[in-house]
């Protein structure tokens, strides 16, 4: 409901709007309300997660977050630094920016699709809007975690996408 609770000409009006709004969910099937921060201080541990974004700010946050919920957590400042560790490594999950220069997510993402690799690769951006999640799920991306970043939010997410590709992790080995 939208309604004027003040105007004058030449002075400017006032206005009040209300509405009902719901909890945005996309699939995610870990019910974020059922757990606690302590729960999930233990969700990813000993899981290697590899983050990849060019902002060394946020490769400090990030690795502080997942290594409270028990990752070990491999920083990569950028795409091309990605792709090689990406590479090199065994890591399930892994959290990608996808604005980077030289190199960005949608990149690298590609390359590791196009290697066989099958960690999930999910996209970290600022970009929140339904659009956005659309193009990084058509992209390939596991999923899509905006900024600023939620610890529940974060792991629950990474969990998330390690139970869906669990069934392809197994039948690798």
């Amino acid at each position: 409901m939208i309604s004027i609770q003040h105007s004058a000409p030449g002075i400017g009006s006032k206005f009040s709007l209300q509405f009902q709004a719901k909890i945005f969910s996309h699939d995610n099937p870990i019910d974020l309300k059922q757990h606690t921060t302590e729960h999930l201080k233990q969700a990813l541990e000993g899981v290697s997660v590899l983050v990849v974004d060019d902002s060394p700010d946020n490769l400090l946050l990030i690795k502080k977050m997942l290594t409270k919920s028990g990752a070990i957590v491999e920083l990569a400042a950028g795409g091309r630094e990605g792709l090689a560790k990406a590479k090199a490594g065994m890591f399930a999950p892994i959290l990608m920016d996808i604005q980077m220069p030289e190199m960005d997510g949608y990149q690298v993402l590609r390359e590791i699709l196009d290697l066989g690799l099958r960690a999930p690769v999910i996209a970290l951006t600022a970009h929140a809007m339904t659009e956005d999640r659309l193009k990084t799920k058509e992209a390939g991306f596991a999923d899509h975690v905006t900024k600023p970043l939620s610890f529940p939010v974060l792991v629950g997410t990474m969990c998330a996408a390690l139970i869906k590709t669990k069934p392809q992790i197994d039948a690798s080995i």
